[in-house]
């Protein structure tokens, strides 16, 4: 039926019909654009912070390599140190001979540590005026150098152990200003 046959009504029906069509379909059509939109969005954030993990999870490894490597290599120093301080200290005639004065005050340290005190404070608040006469029998010059080398060994591992979590705190942290679009903490 052509259009001329219509009625003014059904004329003004079908173009409603077709203005409702035209402004539906460019509704969806919209919507199905920001969807895209957002989604993109939504993969590129995901992207971002997939990146930001990977890289924060290479930078823990990196340190904890490190940290790892760092005690073998005590590990192997330490045991030549045992290996001299058998060959050369516990020979009959060793020259390696520690002071009496350097023996007595090792052991007021020693016992300086562990004295109970009757006032109720540390041993380290009063140890200045405290006397402690070394009682029992005096180590040995090997049992010495053997406590020294355990401190010392304690102390680098306790030293190897910080150098490392502040390498990784920093790196995290620089990891994160790169994130967040800064340039990365200067330090020297």
């Amino acid at each position: 039926m052509p259009l001329a046959l219509l009625s003014p009504l059904a004329k003004y029906l079908v173009m409603g019909a077709a203005v409702v069509a035209i402004l539906l379909s460019a509704f969806l059509y919209g919507r199905k654009t920001k969807q895209i939109e957002w989604d993109a969005a939504i993969a590129q954030q995901a992207v971002a912070a997939a990146a930001s993990v990977i890289a924060q999870a290479e930078s823990t490894a990196k340190v904890e390599t490190q940290f790892l490597h760092e005690q073998a290599r005590v590990k192997i120093v330490t045991q030549q140190v045992d290996r001299e301080v058998i060959k050369y200290v516990s020979r009959p005639n060793s020259t390696c001979v520690l002071s009496p004065e350097f023996e007595r005050a090792f052991n007021r340290v020693s016992e300086l540590l562990d004295v109970p005190r009757a006032d109720g404070l540390s041993a380290s608040t009063g140890a200045a005026d405290l006397t402690v006469e070394p009682s029992g029998p005096v180590p040995t010059t090997v049992a010495l150098v053997r406590v020294h080398r355990d401190a010392t060994v304690q102390l680098r591992e306790l030293w190897t152990a910080y150098h490392a979590l502040v390498e990784w705190v920093r790196t995290s942290y620089d990891l994160q200003r790169a994130g967040a679009g800064l340039p990365p903490l200067v330090t020297e």
